[in-house]
């Protein structure tokens, strides 16, 4: 009752009507959307103060997470790779 689901290009996603403490962000592999689609949700104002992020990427993807992310962790799992951030 407290999840919602939102299917949207996250580089360009509608303004928030209320913020997220938590984001699974799982783009295309091998085209680095990742950092400009977190960038995005936090300038739609999806992101709470300390959200947290869970990005799936290619164990060969690079990732440079943007300004304001915290990496807390980063694992690969066979050619999956999870990087887990905190929001600023």
């Amino acid at each position: 009752g407290r999840a919602h689901l939102l299917r949207a290009d996250s580089t360009r996603p509608p303004p928030a009507k209320a913020m997220a403490g938590l984001a699974f962000i799982a783009p295309p592999y091998g085209r680095g959307l990742a950092p400009p689609a977190i960038t995005a949700l936090a300038k739609a104002g999806w992101l709470s103060p300390g959200a947290a992020m869970v990005v799936e990427l290619a164990t060969s993807d690079p990732f440079e997470p943007p300004d304001g992310c915290t990496v807390l962790d980063d694992r690969r799992y066979g050619g999956t790779r999870l990087v887990f951030l905190s929001w600023r």
